[in-house]
């Protein structure tokens, strides 16, 4: 879900980069933002049993297949498009839509995005937004139904041809699969501490925090034991040095057993910018939630190869074809 953006103003001067990467997709941004670690760190006691308990859950799920809905909404305030570079900010509709087809199984997985009509009580599906990316094990497949375009890669070329399944991060899963990294593995890179244990929406959690990186990104999160030590919590702090301003992400989930397994069944996200004159404003709100998801289920081989329309146009491997 590439699709999130955002240039900073502070006074006069316009700042081209300064927290273009929160908002482009900060939350895809957090399991992606690594801090390689200079030394071994000493694991024991309570984040011990709290890095044991999430490899053991790690190791869970092998395979998901589900639908999902994506609701997005920014903050169209007068005063915080002050701050905003109008261009950008124009890009992106007041709210929107979205239902997500995701699965995986082994390395294969397949993501589709349709966005809805959400002018209409109906929200019927845009069919001419549809767009997939999906791996099949020996190939890799983007797709757009509106312009008819379509590309095959092979297995190395995935991440630079931009099929990556980032979904499934929304689920904690895309390190089964993708390039992301299974959150025991961040915590130890991070060199997360445990604060203590809190309640948060009434369950109790262990509390872990890492100091800010050299980036300026700070984390915390909060899991809990009682679900199999499922994140519960999450944020991320971004101090912008060179502007004094900061972006907070903030991640909630709520979980449901699917498969006997606690998975996420609604999450939702918010961003929040402190800008160096002290205003601060929520820039953009995302909830994701479970539609329909089974797990630990086989998944037929067709799943992961898109359905092309007669006449796209595949820049395959070998060259072009055009699909009669």
């Amino acid at each position: 879900m590439k699709r999130f953006a955002g240039f900073v103003t502070v006074g006069k001067a316009r700042i081209t980069r300064a927290i273009i990467l929160p908002l482009l997709g900060l939350v895809l941004l957090w399991p992606f933002a690594r801090q390689s670690a200079t030394e071994e760190p000493v694991i024991q006691g309570e984040l011990a049993t709290i890095i044991e308990g999430l490899q053991q859950r790690e190791q869970q799920v092998w395979s998901a297949r589900g639908d999902f809905l994506e609701e997005t909404t920014f903050n169209k305030d007068p005063e915080l498009l002050k701050y905003i570079d109008p261009d950008l900010a124009a890009l992106h509709p007041a709210s929107d839509a979205v239902k997500v087809i995701w699965g995986f199984e082994g390395r294969q997985f397949r993501q589709e995005t349709v966005k809805l009509d959400i002018g209409q009580a109906s929200r019927p599906e845009l069919p001419e937004s549809r767009k997939i990316e999906a791996f099949d094990a020996e190939k890799g497949y983007y797709y757009e139904s509106g312009t008819g375009y379509a590309m095959e890669v092979l297995p190395d070329r995935l991440s630079r041809a931009g099929i990556e399944g980032n979904f499934g991060h929304w689920l904690y899963l895309s390190h089964k699969y993708g390039t992301g990294r299974p959150l025991s593995q961040e915590l130890i890179e991070k060199k997360a501490v445990v604060v203590g244990r809190e309640v948060v929406n009434g369950i109790d959690c262990y509390h872990l925090f890492a100091p800010p990186s050299a980036s300026g990104i700070s984390r915390s999160w909060w899991i809990a034991p009682n679900l199999d030590f499922a994140l519960v919590r999450e944020e991320l702090l971004l101090n912008q040095l060179s502007t004094g301003s900061t972006v907070q992400n903030v991640s909630n989930a709520e979980y449901l057993k699917y498969g006997g397994i606690w998975l996420p069944m609604k999450r939702d996200f918010t961003v929040v910018t402190r800008f160096s004159d002290g205003k601060e404003f929520w820039v953009r709100k995302a909830e994701a939630s479970v539609l329909s998801l089974e797990v630990n289920q086989p998944i037929s081989q067709d799943f992961f190869q898109p359905e092309y329309a007669s006449g796209t146009h595949v820049h395959g491997i070998a060259g072009l074809r055009v699909i009669e």
